[in-house]
């Protein structure tokens, strides 16, 4: 099903080379191409964080940016008490203020310097100065989002979709890639 925001071109890409034709200027110049190619391709990839070595303790935070400059989503790697590797959003849920600025070890999880949310190795809220009394505070949409991360030799990956809904092409199967349709 053609995406409604691409224009009228013809993208048809055909698997015999000797029939293939010139793709349409628009791929190269078209912002809502652009937009699309981004969602469709880019937003599901699997992308490079660092290497393991590079979260080398527990409750170490590696702040990166997903794929910048084009999408530049700031997200933090962690590596949990259990040494299992996460990865969440380095944005407070609250004021949407950057949490962690370079790689750090931190005991207390990442805390927000604007109004001093204080997040677990795991992604949930677990403090807020003056809160305490708040009934159903914190709650599951104070905790930051979660991706997928996975290790691939020793190095790891994550994508801005949930693992259970990328396309099959983006699967990740015991540590492999499999990409079915490049």
């Amino acid at each position: 099903m053609k995406d409604k925001r691409l224009p009228p071109y013809d993208f048809e890409v055909h698997a015999n080379i000797a029939e293939a034709k010139t793709i349409h200027t628009a791929v190269y110049h078209d912002a809502n191409v652009f937009q699309v190619l981004l969602e469709k391709i880019f937003v599901p990839s699997w992308q490079f964080i660092a290497s393991c070595d590079e979260l080398p303790t527990e409750d170490f935070y590696f702040p990166f940016s997903f794929l910048p400059p084009i999408i530049d989503e700031p997200l933090v790697a962690v590596k949990n008490t259990e040494g299992q590797f996460d990865c969440f959003s380095n944005v407070c849920t609250h004021r949407g203020n950057i949490l962690a600025t370079e790689a750090c070890t931190s005991k207390h999880g990442l805390i927000c310097k604007y109004h001093g949310r204080r997040f677990s190795a795991d992604g949930k809220m677990v403090f807020m100065p003056e809160f305490k009394e708040v009934q159903n505070f914190p709650s599951a949409q104070d905790d930051l989002p979660r991706y997928p991360i996975q290790k691939w030799g020793n190095w790891l990956f994550t994508s801005l979709v949930p693992q259970s809904a990328l396309p099959p092409a983006y699967a990740l199967h015991d540590g492999t890639f499999e990409l079915s349709y490049f």
